[in-house]
């Protein structure tokens, strides 16, 4: 998997091998220590009865942004689960392309925290999540590094 800071393209790849992730179509845009960006386009099936992209989609979205947040400020590889995920949903996607930027916020031995903004076509925010990940794993091996 990916061991530190990756590039976009390696950590790709490991989207890519996720049937899930991969079914929504998720493209890593950018990736620095403690940051990451990704997109998806907007698909019909996507859509709830109303014709808005659904919630779950979006809140997919920051969990995977936010992960990878996490994944690219760890020295080496440790396994990580989400314990817990807040989302603020303030405009509805019809259509076009989402994007979220996740930063870490805290990250400890255990837990690590990340800010996640998603938005949509023409610079709108749609939505914002807060989510808490539990670190796995020998967490004395992995000191964190700051964000």
């Amino acid at each position: 998997m990916v061991k530190g800071p990756g590039r976009p393209t390696a950590v790709q790849q490991v989207v890519e091998s996720m049937p899930f992730l991969r079914w929504l179509g998720v493209q890593v845009v950018d990736l620095k220590p403690g940051h990451s960006q990704v997109q998806l386009s907007v698909r019909p099936e996507m859509l709830q009865v109303a014709g808005l992209l659904h919630g779950g989609i979006v809140a997919s979205l920051i969990d995977v942004a936010s992960a990878l947040a996490v994944f690219s400020a760890m020295s080496t590889w440790v396994e990580i689960r989400t314990l817990e995920m807040k989302v603020n949903y303030f405009r509805p996607v019809r259509s076009g392309e989402i994007q979220a930027y996740a930063r870490l916020a805290h990250m400890g031995k255990r837990t690590a925290v990340t800010l996640c903004h998603v938005w949509g076509d023409g610079d709108t925010l749609c939505a914002l999540g807060v989510a808490t990940f539990l670190r796995l794993g020998d967490s004395a091996a992995d000191e964190p590094t700051p964000a």
